[in-house]
């Protein structure tokens, strides 16, 4: 007489559905805690950027706004002296202007080069009544960038400080 041995090879039904759930509850929790480390990283390595075109902006409004290396440059940023007495610069100025003088190298978002579109606000801030950037009255050199990064001048991605309607209203 034969004896049949049952060969007990795989899962069951319930080990299988017990298993998905599992993974299921960890995705639920796990895959938008990994979403926001990957957004708020993109964040703060703009707004490191920013601050290192700030830096450079700083440097190239000292070099030829304050105290001009040349004397055939003249400086394209406003300026208006506070009641203090200093002088402060506001306006725009290109990105493409102090990365050709070369206070900085090339700048990106989300692995795409800022194009030469994309531009600095300086010491200005949001007039919400008429529409317009006005003169920031600190003391303290502020910058903001736009970094346009496709040939249309839609590009979604605007430094926090402003909106988007801001920085089209300062053009």
């Amino acid at each position: 007489m034969r004896v049949i041995v049952k060969n007990k090879k795989g899962f069951t039904l319930v080990e299988l559905l017990a298993t998905i759930a599992i993974l299921a509850i960890l995705v639920v929790f796990v895959v938008p805690r990994v979403y926001d480390l990957l957004k708020r990283g993109e964040d703060e390595t703009f707004i490191l950027q920013e601050k290192e075109v700030l830096d450079a902006a700083v440097l190239y409004i000292e070099d030829y706004c304050k105290s001009p290396i040349s004397s055939g440059y003249t400086c394209k940023l406003q300026y208006e002296i506070t009641d203090e007495g200093f002088i402060v610069y506001f306006g725009t100025l290109k990105l493409k202007t102090i990365v050709d003088a070369g206070y900085i190298g090339s700048v990106s978002f989300k692995n795409k080069p800022c194009t030469d579109k994309s531009y600095i606000v300086v010491n200005s801030k949001y007039d919400e009544v008429n529409k317009k950037l006005v003169l920031d009255e600190t003391r303290d050199t502020k910058a903001y960038l736009k970094c346009i990064n496709s040939d249309d001048d839609n590009s979604p991605f605007v430094s926090k400080k402003y909106s988007e309607d801001e920085f089209n209203a300062a053009k």
